[in-house]
């Protein structure tokens, strides 16, 4: 994993580190520490479940008509 990885744009980089930091966050204790990252403190890791349920909202919005979205309807009937 590439802590200094860039983001495709300037305007992604908030949203990049945002989800990088949130990926981390998910692995157990030992991976982070094999990181060099420490585990967030309680309010911390409330601060960013928050933040990324914001950012996820107009990601879900825009898949929402996505073309396997589609396919899964037709399916189902």
């Amino acid at each position: 994993m590439r802590q200094g990885a860039t983001a495709p744009n300037a305007l992604a980089l908030p949203f990049t580190r945002l989800m990088t930091r949130a990926g981390v966050d998910l692995l157990p204790d030992w991976a982070k520490q094999q990181l060099g990252m420490t585990p967030l403190r309680p309010l911390q890791q409330a601060l960013l479940q928050r933040a990324v349920g914001l950012a996820a909202k107009p990601v879900r919005w825009a898949v929402r008509q996505s073309s396997a979205q589609l396919a899964r309807q037709r399916m189902a009937g």
